[in-house]
């Protein structure tokens, strides 16, 4: 998101790479949560439920799905019985196991075993919180891939140095190692800015 912001107000920065998480992923997802057993499959089956979100400055809790349901028609003030902002994902998402709402929006790696709630994200800290061995909750719907937070150059900087930059960080750190891996430990992943379009639509122009 601080790249999104950043390339709205001046359009004079170039993401050149992002870190790669321990589980291989270069991004993760914002998700839609409902329980485990409950009858919905996608967001249009969720007319006049009940939705549990993060704050509104939350990219995957509340911008990245609320963009995407207005971008496919859906008006969430109008598709959902009531909209209830909590303090994080994980907070909405502990709603629907209250029995407080019926769906939470959240994130995950979508990476991993699904039944344990994946290696990353909502529903994984959910089901380590719980200490069960298979989430309680599972998706219905997902966002494009967001990119991890990304390394970014300013747009003047000359092409043959972010070319440079980007060698040095994935190619070569990915043939023997060297200082590359004590910035990240599991390697870099070049980017560019049409991978950021889910978050990039949450910020006007």
């Amino acid at each position: 998101s601080a790249y999104a912001a950043a390339y709205r107000r001046c359009s004079c920065v170039v993401p050149l790479i992002v870190p790669r998480s321990a589980d291989g992923a270069a991004g993760w997802h914002a998700v839609a949560l409902v329980a485990r057993d409950a009858p919905f499959q996608d967001l249009r089956d969720l007319a006049g439920t009940r939705l549990a979100t993060a704050r509104p400055v939350s990219t995957a809790g509340y911008r990245v799905p609320i963009a995407a349901m207005k971008a496919d028609g859906l008006d969430p003030d109008s598709h959902f019985a009531s909209v209830r902002a909590f303090d994080s994902v994980r907070a909405a998402a502990a709603a629907v196991l209250a029995g407080e709402a019926d769906v939470a929006f959240g994130w995950s790696s979508l990476r991993g075993d699904a039944r344990s709630g994946y290696s990353r994200g909502t529903l994984r800290d959910l089901a380590e919180l719980q200490g069960a061995g298979t989430s309680p909750l599972r998706v219905v719907w997902t966002s494009p891939q967001i990119p991890n937070a990304p390394h970014v150059a300013r747009a003047s900087v000359p092409v043959e140095i972010r070319d440079a930059l980007v060698e040095l960080l994935v190619i070569d750190a990915a043939v023997s190692p060297s200082d590359a891996l004590r910035l990240s430990p599991h390697g870099f992943v070049p980017v560019t800015h049409e991978d950021f379009a889910p978050v990039l639509a949450t910020f006007p122009k």
